[in-house]
């Protein structure tokens, strides 16, 4: 039935992304920012074990401070530390960062990924649960922009709209960015650093 189709769209998925990115030797490092939990989230706000990291075999500097999953409030001198070379930012919070970079950018501007405008929106899939098709369709986005060689038969839009179509039966995408003003995008112009 529907249930088991589900299943199977779902393994090819998770089998695809995992094999694209399996046996890749240098992988840049990532921070995935202003995560949503229960509620608005600052900058700090992020995820250890990001679901659609996992799925890129990708750990983020929020795995490396040694937490073990869940919802994490990093201290930024360690985000400043580790200088991540690409920045995600939650949809649901980016106004929050916006603010925050506008009362004082020069601590985001020592960050090379907001220095060089590596810092990209991603959909919100956690508020108080997590929506797996959302997860899957940030995990292609976020494949295209850390391995763009691996994901260059993926237009991210398309393909969220495909995983939309299998788990909920209709084209959501551009709800996503009517609802936010933007959908997968890279950030650059709202951080301008020099």
């Amino acid at each position: 039935g529907r249930a088991e189709e589900l299943c199977k769209y779902m393994d090819k998925v998770v089998e695809d992304l995992k094999r694209r990115t399996a046996d890749i030797s240098s992988r840049p490092t990532v921070y995935v920012g202003a995560v949503s939990y229960k509620g608005r989230q600052p900058f700090t706000a992020s995820q250890a074990l990001f679901p659609p990291l996992l799925l890129l075999n990708t750990p983020s500097i929020a795995d490396e401070a040694g937490w073990k999953g869940g919802f994490v409030s990093m201290d930024f001198e360690y985000i400043l530390q580790k200088q991540p070379d690409i920045v995600f930012i939650d949809l649901n919070n980016l106004d929050n960062v916006v603010a925050d970079f506008a009362k004082d950018s020069s601590k985001y501007c020592i960050l090379k990924a907001f220095k060089e405008g590596r810092v990209y929106s991603i959909l919100p899939f956690n508020y108080y649960h997590t929506n797996i098709a959302t997860a899957l369709a940030d995990a292609y986005f976020m494949g295209r922009v850390l391995y763009p060689e691996r994901f260059s038969d993926i237009v991210p839009e398309e393909k969220a709209d495909e995983i939309y179509r299998a788990f909920l039966g209709r084209e959501l995408y551009s709800m996503f960015v009517e609802g936010f003003g933007r959908g997968f995008d890279n950030l650059g112009e709202l951080f301008r650093c020099g």
